[in-house]
């Protein structure tokens, strides 16, 4: 069963440079100053480099 990504994911991630791993979207994230829900969304990410934002949102749908 995938999961559906907060809807604000990819507006808290505006800027941010891709390709790009987790790590690297996770320290962004906290310098943006994101919501922990936001924040808990990233660290649930496989640990891997993503290439774009639909890369992301899909990383993060099918995570369990």
């Amino acid at each position: 069963m995938s999961r559906k990504p907060p809807t604000n994911l990819a507006s808290f991630l505006k800027g941010m440079h891709f390709p790009a791993g987790r790590t690297q979207m996770i320290e962004y994230a906290r310098q943006q100053g994101v919501p922990p829900k936001v924040m808990e969304a990233l660290e649930s990410l496989p640990d891997q480099e993503y290439q774009s934002m639909v890369d992301v949102m899909q990383g993060y749908c099918a995570a369990e």
